[in-house]
């Protein structure tokens, strides 16, 4: 029998509202009590639902890694050129990050506390799609268009430059000097200079054998 209607929106409401402060705060800086506030429940009500602080940091931790490559793998797939896979691929995950600026920070920190996770991430949200990554660059390698690469190279090479920047962002606003609209402003560009680093990386000029 499913579950009632209310206790359906209230179980949603609390996993939002521990979705927003584990992202903010980590898992360990978390607390039921501000859970509760933000989801406007009891503490008691919270527990009802969840048992316990660590039902509820897994919950949101595979919420998390669900969305963490949502489009790569169908991208890859396609049968667009590759440079302009390379350029939506960049676009999704710049508007990933865009929609989610803590979920960087937090994934890398919950990796680093709790390397078990690593599992649940890849049950979750697949492995990244590195044999079609690899498809597509085999072919313009073979056309003598780009060095040769390999995928995983190629992919990290990418999260570097899309992730590093939203997981660092408190350290980039001390770097920087920048905050608020032109740190907002830096990422902007950084999204449409991304894919050009990218295909810049893996181009061979044209003076090139």
């Amino acid at each position: 029998m499913a579950a009632p209607k209310k206790e359906v929106d209230t179980e949603s409401r609390i996993l939002d509202a521990a979705h927003r402060v584990f992202l903010r705060e980590g898992t360990s800086g978390a607390r039921m009590q501000e859970i509760a506030n933000e989801a406007g429940v009891n503490k008691a009500l919270l527990h009802y639902y969840f048992q316990n602080k660590q039902r509820l940091a897994d919950a949101v931790f595979l919420r998390v890694v669900r969305n963490l490559f949502p489009a790569v793998q169908q991208i890859f797939e396609s049968d667009q050129p590759f440079e302009d896979k390379v350029r939506a691929f960049v676009a999704s995950e710049f508007d990933t990050m865009d929609a989610n600026p803590y979920m960087p920070g937090y994934v890398i920190s919950e990796l680093q506390q709790q390397p078990g996770r690593i599992k649940a991430l890849l049950e979750s949200s697949g492995p990244p799609p590195l044999d079609a990554i690899q498809g597509s660059l085999d072919k313009e390698i073979a056309a003598g268009r780009y060095h040769p690469i390999t995928a995983a190279d190629f992919f990290l090479t990418a999260l570097s430059l899309i992730l590093y920047p939203y997981a660092a962002r408190p350290g980039v606003t001390m770097l920087t000097e920048m905050n608020g609209e032109s740190l907002d402003a830096m990422f902007a560009r950084r999204r449409e200079m991304t894919a050009e680093w990218l295909l810049r990386m893996v181009r061979k000029s044209s003076s090139e054998p």
